[in-house]
Formats: structure tokens, C-alpha cells, sequence
């Protein structure tokens, strides 16, 4: 039976022990890591390091043209000093439990010339450390430079903690079975739940794995960052992590960096199967790795493996500035599968062959799938470098072999951005297919907006297809300057959009003949706002010339093999794949705007019989409106065979005139949500203004304190949107009576509102203030009662239009009331009734405001919001004197509006400078008012009251609820 030993506590190393093995670290140590790594005739000095050489200090020191130097094997000299933890047998069959409740955890400074610096076992966990652990600077001449476990190494549920500058180096050059696992070697590693961070740092291991050497490792649910940094192995693989079957990084809650990492293949992960990273919600980044290996079949500078799948992950994944000497600055496989993440980018990586992407060729055929799902997918700034040639280094991200199935997807709002080309030129025997399912309704990019522009190398900007490609959903966008250059190209749906300089042109398949050359195009967009800037110039659909080379001279010759076929309706666009006629260009005449530039044959290979460029007219839209009146002006050169531009002999280029005639906002953008504010405004005074109104008391003096809620709905009408909102706040008055009966009351009243457009959901919220004062007079001995009461409110407003622009304004709202009711009539010895007048004034207007963000508008109020209306009705009381003093009120009327002016607003699109007047939903000049209140007396001086009110009409409904109480004086 295999014994377990459960560590409650590391035991303490006397003085003597702590001196011998600084010794030999220190000492020792650099001696050997400097000459053991570098295979100098004169080791590196160790007092010229103040610490251990980091890892960047060493590969600098790396000859680039002998790799086969490196690393040589040295001898270790020097006492032998203990081989691991007090308190350890070193028994491949025991099981072993780190566990340290009340301290931290330390591993330091171990040698041994077994395996495993620290630890030899079958299986271990480091579990349940609070105080986390610290193993540095251990070394095993074998495997494992922390711990070697035949079993599994299980890392769980841990504070923060580190493996540092741990080392495994060989003894014997000859057994490339040892030196794995700079920090770990094990058939299994667990790393989960762990709720501290991990941290991977400036470890080495001679042959692979310069942290992790396993079959399997699993990294999955830790919360902490998880940090893999300054690791390298030999030119083997895996300078962080080396598995034989797969790496699982899965449901990880911080952030995921691999960075400055170094092997000779995948330089941060190698796993001979599969690498997963799926589900983590922290960004994820592999950063300045670099694999060193020349003449290797495999490299990959940050990832290397048979299968690499980034799936479900959240935040941003990132490969930036890695490096590879010969195959994939970032990720090396058969297959890869990016699908379901957040935005991905690929920056600056650099490798011979493939920039950022290369697959190698597998039996069955390896599989590509990239799919922008909720974020972008961006490659820029990679580059293809042969450091052994004096070709200059070139834009490139992807270099694909033959027989990958590829397939390339976005959804609606989000894109596949090529900023760098691709080299596609091996032979492939199923179509490459874009946006291939039809919820891919996003953007297949190809650009060169970011290629510096003294780089003028065609290889700098074509993407090389010589396969099938087809387009079934979205958009394939070609623009600035870039070019596909395809054997066939098939459009079975969506749109492709041209912008300024953007070039399609046929291209030999990859068996090098143009025979079968075909491009399909049915659905052509035009870029407008890009062809319309200066010096812009029109997307060009070429027969690509056919060369050929004699004593280092290339010629070009018309190549009447392929066929280009153009057809359906011609339309413009913008980058947004959205209309363009908000551009300002389109404010004013145009003449002779460039839109599409076809480069043929002398015998036209070109066929635009079916192309419908008179289409430009014929749909509607927002923005500005006019008319396109487009024509062809065809040219006929003679054919200069020194090179590609100038070897076609006939250009002829689609020119179109724009008249404009006016102008129509986009209904989402047209703001009527800012004049509607205005009658929230108004309803919310009015509530106020009639709560104000309903104070009775004989009392000499009262303070009354309420709580409000005032919910609208407004309804939509024609093209104006509705809206509905909901207010809370609270309201404070005091009236004062005099021996006459007079009274004057004053208010005040703060209340918070969000207000809700119909069908765009931009929304407003609102803060407002309102102050009031009453003054009541009663005449003819009192049958006759009369009030009248003034108003004002500030409310502060935050617009916020959905992903777009967002405002603080401000708006002033006046009210006014003047009221006639007779005295009360007894209808029983309990009820009363007694009819009443009201004539009310509203009068309501916005400050000027700008918007910021994209589409932002102007706003000025041109019209403010006037109403004025009556209210005729019957008001009935009636009162209940049993245990508790009750008294119900009811209240009806028919509310009229006697004049109103309409608000208007100037409204305009800066982006445009499109001008147009925006207005308010319509609201009804007749509706009904109704008002509930109960008041109980619970003392001779005290009452409580809840009120309800309501005005409905066909176009509105209004709600407003009062509960508060009065203190009577």
C-alpha cells in the first residue's frame, strides 16, 4: 500500500543548512546556468549580474546562426547537499498533502541530482494554503525542478503563489527523457479553484516544459491572475507549458498572460494534441513569446498544437509582438477554431511563414473557423521575415497549406478585419466560405488603411487566393488599397462592398494555371463616403495579366483564360454597411464621381450586360435625397508589357453625377424624444400644480409632506415616436390661514423621472425641482371660493441615444391655475357636492444643447410648449366621524384645451450638417380628469391622506399617486 504524508508545517532549516545552500545557489548555480545554457568557452560572471541573469539576459546571448552550441552538456561540481525537505522520503510511491494553515508555504532553494529539486512522489497536492506558497530556486539534474510526480500534481484552492527561477538541466546530453519540467513534471497537473494568483517566473528546463511538463494539464476555475513569464526551455517545446496529450485552460475568472516565453516550438504552450482555452471571463493575452527552433517542421511563437480551440471566452484575447524564426508568429496547427469570444487580435507577430496564423498539413486535411460572434477579429501589423534573406519583411497574418477546410464568419455588427494579407497558395479541395450561415450577417474586411505608405510592395497589401472562394451571407469588403487576387470567386448571397482602391482580380489556382479563373459578382456596393475623399481612387475589377520571367526581365501579357462576370443592382454604402447619405459631400453637386474602374482585355473578359448601375436610384432612404445619373467612358490603350498596370488595353470606368434635392432625417435620429420631454415636463407641473391646489385646512397653520409617483404613457402617431415614463419623489407644503379665511400656501417638490421613447429606446432621465405658492379667496360671505397659484420647475435631463450619442440639458417649465367653485351644497347630512372651474396655463421650453458621440445632433427650441385648458367638473366630499374621522373626496371633470402651440425643436446632424425641425407625438385637445382621495384624522392635529389622480384621453394617459400626512397648528 502506497504510503500518504499530510504536512501540517515546513520544518525550519538551522543556520548552518541556510549557509551551505545559499552557497551553493548562489555560487554554484549561476556557473552552471550560464554554461550549461549557453555552451560559452568562458562562462558568463556572475558579479555582473546583481541577481540571477533574467531570461532575456541569456537568449541574448544566443548565437542565431548555431543553435546546436547551446546548451551543451556540463558536469556539475561540488558537495551534494540534501535532496529535499526534511521530513520527505524520496519514494515514487508515496502520496504527499502540502497544507499550511498559518503561514506560508516554502520551497527554497532545493538541489538534487534525482528527480525532482524538492519533491519525488507519486501523487501531491498543495492544497488549502491561505497564506499561499514560494518555491524558488530549486533545481533537479533530471526532471522537475520543484517537483517530479509520477502521478498527478494537484494545485488547489490556494492564496497567491509563485514558482520562480526553478530549474531542470541535464546531466546526461544523451536521455532526452530528462531535464523536463522546469518547475513541474507529472503525468497529470490539476491547477483549479485556486483564488489567489499563479504566478510562472523565469523557470528553465533543458529539454521541455520550462514550467509544466505533463500528459495532461488542466488549469480551469481559478479566480486569481494566472501568470506564465520569462520560462524557457532548449530548442524542445513548450516554454511554459509542454503536454504530451492536451492543455485545458477553461472558466478562469482573472486575467490569462503568457509573456516573453521561449522554445524552440510554441514557445507558451505545446501540446501534441490539443489546446483549449475555453470560457474564461479575464482577458487572455500571450505577448512578446518567441520560438527560436530553425529547420524544425513545427514552431508556433506563442501556441503549438495539432488542435487550438479559443472558444466562450468574454474578454479580449490578444497576441501581440510574438515571434517565430520559421513557422507562425502566434498560433501553429492543423486545425484552429476561433468562435464565440470577445475581440481577438493578432498584432505584430512576425515569422517566416505565417504572420500571426500557419496550419501544417495533417492526412485527413485540417479545419479553420474564425467567427467574429461578439467582437471583432483583427489582424494587423503582422509580418512575414526570413531573417536569412535580403527580402524585405512584408505585411502578412496567414499562411495556409493545402488542404484546409476554411471557413471565415461574422455577425451583424461585428467584423473580420484584414488589415494584413493572406497566401492561400496551396491546392485545396473544398471551397474556402465566407459568412457561410445566414445569422453571419457581419463583415468579411480586407483593407490597407494601416500599411505604412512607404511600403509600397504588392505583397504588402493582395491576399493571394488560388482556390474556390464563396460568399454566402454579409460582406466582403475590399477597401484601401487592398487587393484578393482569386482563382474563383463565387457570390451566392450578401453584398460585396468596394471601397477607395480596393482591387479584385483574377489569379492562377494554385497548380499555376489560370484555366477555370472565374469571378462571380451579383451584388456590388460602392464605399461612397471613402471614394469621396481627396485623392481617392475607384475600386478596380481586373483581368489579371499572365507573366512570364527570362534572364531576371518579367513580362506581361493580357490573360484571356479568365472571366469576370458583373450582375444585379449596383447601390452605395458606407463602412457601417449602413446608408451614406448623411455625408456633407452630398449636400452640394457633384460631377463626375468615380465609382467602380474595370480593367479588360482588348477582348473583353468583363461582362457587366446584367449590372444595373441605374439601380443607384432606385431606393429610398434617409439623409440627403437627390438624384445619381451614372455613365460608362471607356478608354483603349496600347499594351506595355513591362508591367501588370499597364499590360490591359481597356480600361473603362463607371462615372456618376449627384443633384441633390433635400433632406430627411433618419426616424432614429430625428430626436423627437427631445420635444416629448417637453409634455413630461408639463404633465409632471400640472400634478404639482393641482396637488398644491388640494390643501384644505382651517388651521391656523399646517405642514404637510407627501410622496409622489406619475406615470405617462404617450402613444405613437404617424412618424412621430411616443414615449412612456415614471417619476418618484416627494413633495412638502405649509399654508397659512388668516381670521378671514384667506390662505396662502407654498410648496416645493423634487422628483427623479426615466423616460423611454417607443421603438428606438433612447431614453431620459430627469431630476426636477418645482416651487409653488397658492392663494385662496373666499367671496360673497364665502359662497363663492377662488384660488389662484403660480409655478416654476428646473429639471435637469441626461439624454442617452442607444449606442450613439448621449447630452445634459436643461429645461424651465411655468404653471399657473385660477379656479371658481361655489360653496358646498349638502346632498345628505354627510355628502356634499359643488361644481368647479379651473383655467390652466403650461408654459415649457429646453436650453440649447450639443451631443457628443457618433451621430451627435445640435438642438435649439424654435417653438416652446404652450397649453391652455380648462377643466370643468364636480367636486364631492364625503365625511365619516365613527372611531377614526374619515373623509372621502371624489372629483370629474372634462378638461378642454382652449389654445396650444405646439413645441418645435431646430434639430442638426453634425456628421451631415442635415438640418430638419423636430416635434413631439401629437397629443389630444380633450380628455377626462378624475381624482380619489382619503383623509384620516388620527389626531386632533394630525391627518394621513392617499390620493389618486388620473387624465386620460386618446392619445395620453397620466397616473399620479400622493400618500403623505399634515400636522395641524
Amino acid at each position: 500500500m502506497r504510503s500518504t504524508y499530510v504536512i501540517g508545517k515546513v520544518h525550519r532549516y538551522s543556520i548552518l543548512y541556510r549557509f551551505m545552500r545559499s552557497v551553493v545557489f548562489y555560487l554554484l548555480f549561476p556557473s552552471f546556468y550560464c554554461a550549461t545554457l549557453l555552451g560559452r568557452d568562458t562562462p558568463l560572471q556572475w558579479r555582473s549580474f546583481k541577481q540571477h541573469p533574467s531570461l532575456s539576459q541569456i537568449l541574448s546571448a544566443i548565437p542565431s546562426s548555431n543553435q546546436n552550441s547551446l546548451w551543451d552538456e556540463y558536469t556539475l561540481l561540488g558537495e551534494n547537499y540534501p535532496e529535499t525537505l526534511p521530513g520527505f522520503s524520496r519514494d515514487e510511491t508515496q502520496n504527499i498533502v502540502l497544507s499550511e494553515k498559518n503561514r506560508q508555504l516554502l520551497l527554497y532553494g532545493i538541489f538534487s541530482n534525482d528527480f525532482g529539486g524538492a519533491i519525488y512522489c507519486n501523487n501531491i497536492e498543495i492544497i488549502n494554503n491561505p497564506y499561499g506558497f514560494y518555491a524558488r530556486e530549486n533545481i533537479s539534474c533530471k526532471n522537475g525542478g520543484v517537483i517530479c510526480a509520477t502521478g498527478t500534481c494537484s494545485i488547489i484552492n490556494n492564496n497567491d503563489f509563485w514558482f520562480s527561477q526553478n530549474l531542470a538541466s541535464r546531466l546526461n546530453l544523451s536521455n532526452v527523457n530528462q531535464n523536463q519540467g522546469g518547475a513541474i513534471k507529472a503525468t497529470n497537473c490539476v491547477i483549479k479553484n485556486n483564488y489567489g494568483s499563479c504566478n510562472f517566473l523565469n523557470n528553465i528546463a533543458t529539454n521541455h516544459g520550462g514550467v509544466i511538463y505533463s500528459t495532461t494539464t488542466s488549469i480551469t476555475s481559478n479566480t486569481g491572475d494566472i501568470i506564465f513569464s520569462n520560462n524557457s526551455t532548449r530548442d524542445n517545446e513548450g516554454g511554459a507549458i509542454y503536454a504530451s496529450t492536451s492543455i485545458t485552460i477553461s472558466e478562469n475568472k482573472g486575467a490569462i498572460v503568457f509573456t516573453k516565453n521561449h522554445a524552440g516550438n510554441g514557445s507558451a504552450c505545446y501540446a501534441s494534441n490539443t489546446c483549449s482555452l475555453t470560457n474564461n471571463s479575464g482577458p487572455i493575452t500571450f505577448s512578446h513569446n518567441f520560438a527560436f527552433s530553425k529547420g524544425s517542421s513545427r514552431n508556433g511563437g506563442a501556441i503549438e498544437a495539432e488542435t487550438v480551440i479559443l472558444e466562450n471566452n468574454s474578454s479580449p484575447i490578444t497576441f501581440k509582438d510574438n515571434q517565430s524564426l520559421e513557422n507562425a508568429g502566434a498560433c501553429h496547427f492543423a486545425s484552429l477554431t476561433i468562435r464565440n469570444n470577445g475581440p481577438v487580435n493578432f498584432l505584430r507577430n512576425i515569422a517566416c511563414w505565417g504572420g500571426a496564423l500557419l496550419n501544417y498539413s495533417i492526412t485527413n486535411g485540417g479545419t479553420l473557423v474564425l467567427s467574429a460572434d461578439n467582437g471583432d477579429i483583427t489582424f494587423n501589423e503582422n509580418y512575414s521575415f526570413n531573417v536569412n534573406s535580403t527580402t524585405p519583411p512584408y505585411r502578412n497574418c496567414c499562411h495556409w497549406t493545402q488542404n484546409l477546410n476554411a471557413m471565415l464568419s461574422a455577425r451583424a455588427g461585428f467584423s473580420i478585419k484584414f488589415y494584413d494579407p493572406i497566401e492561400h497558395k496551396y491546392l485545396t479541395n473544398t471551397a474556402c466560405r465566407f459568412n457561410p450561415e445566414p445569422y453571419h450577417q457581419g463583415t468579411i474586411l480586407f483593407s490597407g488603411a494601416t500599411v505604412d505608405k512607404n511600403h509600397t510592395d504588392e505583397k504588402n497589401f493582395f491576399s493571394y487566393l488560388q482556390n474556390t472562394y464563396e460568399l454566402h451571407n454579409g460582406v466582403l469588403a475590399i477597401e484601401d488599397n487592398a487587393g484578393i487576387a482569386c482563382y474563383q470567386l463565387f457570390q451566392q448571397g450578401g453584398t460585396v462592398r468596394l471601397g477607395q482602391g480596393g482591387i479584385v482580380t483574377t489569379n492562377q489556382k494554385a497548380s499555376t494555371t489560370s484555366n477555370g479563373s472565374n469571378i462571380i459578382l451579383n451584388n456590388i456596393a460602392i464605399n461612397l463616403p471613402s471614394i469621396l475623399k481627396a485623392n481617392a481612387q475607384p475600386p478596380k475589377i481586373w483581368v489579371y495579366p499572365a507573366s512570364s520571367t527570362t534572364s531576371n526581365v518579367t513580362t506581361y501579357t493580357e490573360d484571356n483564360n479568365p472571366t469576370i462576370t458583373l450582375s444585379g443592382p449596383l447601390s452605395v454604402t458606407n463602412e457601417d454597411n449602413a446608408s451614406p447619405y448623411d455625408s456633407t459631400d452630398l449636400s452640394l453637386a457633384l460631377k463626375r464621381v468615380p465609382l467602380l474602374y474595370l480593367l479588360d482585355n482588348s477582348t473583353p473578359k468583363i461582362d457587366t450586360t446584367n449590372l444595373n448601375v441605374d439601380a443607384l436610384n432606385s431606393t429610398t432612404h434617409y439623409g440627403y435625397q437627390g438624384l445619381w445619373t451614372p455613365y460608362w467612358i471607356e478608354t483603349i490603350t496600347t499594351a506595355d508589357p513591362s508591367s501588370s498596370l499597364t499590360a490591359n488595353t481597356r480600361h473603362k470606368i463607371l462615372y456618376a453625377d449627384w443633384t441633390p434635392v433635400g433632406y430627411i432625417p433618419d426616424p432614429k435620429r430625428q430626436g423627437d424624444i427631445v420635444a416629448n420631454i417637453l409634455w413630461q415636463s408639463a404633465y409632471a407641473t400640472t400634478a404639482n400644480l393641482r396637488s398644491l391646489s388640494l390643501t384644505d385646512t382651517n388651521a391656523t397653520f399646517s405642514a404637510a409632506g407627501h410622496g409622489l409617483g406619475l406615470f405617462i404613457h404617450q402613444r405613437s402617431s404617424k412618424n412621430l415616436h411616443g414615449f412612456h415614463s415614471h417619476a418618484t419623489g416627494y413633495a412638502v407644503n405649509t399654508t397659512a390661514t388668516s381670521v378671514t379665511n384667506h390662505k396662502i400656501s407654498v410648496g416645493f417638490s423634487q422628483s427623479f423621472s426615466r423616460l423611454k421613447e417607443s421603438q428606438t429606446h433612447n431614453t431620459i432621465i430627469s431630476h426636477d425641482y418645482f416651487a409653488g405658492a397658492k392663494f385662496d379667496a373666499p367671496f360673497f360671505h364665502e359662497k363663492l371660493s377662488t384660488f389662484l397659484s403660480f409655478a416654476y420647475a428646473y429639471t435637469a435631463h441626461k439624454l442617452t441615444n442607444v449606442k450613439a450619442s448621449r447630452a445634459l440639458f436643461h429645461s424651465h417649465t411655468l404653471g399657473s391655475q385660477l379656479s371658481l367653485a361655489l360653496s358646498p351644497q349638502n346632498v345628505t347630512r354627510s355628502l356634499q357636492t359643488t361644481p368647479f372651474a379651473t383655467l390652466q396655463a403650461i408654459h415649457a421650453s429646453n436650453e440649447a444643447f450639443t451631443e457628443e458621440g457618433a451621430h451627435a445632433r445640435k438642438f435649439s427650441t424654435l417653438d416652446p410648449l404652450i397649453n391652455l385648458s380648462m377643466l370643468l367638473g364636480l367636486r364631492s366630499s364625503w365625511e365619516k366621524s365613527h372611531h377614526v374621522p374619515m373623509l372621502w373626496e371624489l372629483e370629474l371633470a372634462y378638461v378642454p384645451t382652449l389654445y396650444r402651440q405646439k413645441p418645435k425643436i431646430y434639430t442638426m446632424l453634425l456628421s451631415s450638417l442635415g438640418t430638419w425641425n423636430t416635434f413631439a407625438a401629437p397629443v389630444a385637445y380633450n380628455a377626462l380628469y378624475a381624482r380619489m382621495k382619503s383623509t384620516a384624522k388620527i389626531f386632533d392635529y394630525m391627518n394621513i391622506s392617499i390620493q389618486y389622480s388620473g387624465e386620460i384621453s386618446t392619445s395620453t394617459q397620466s397616473h399620479f399617486l400622493q400618500a403623505g400626512g399634515q400636522l395641524q397648528f
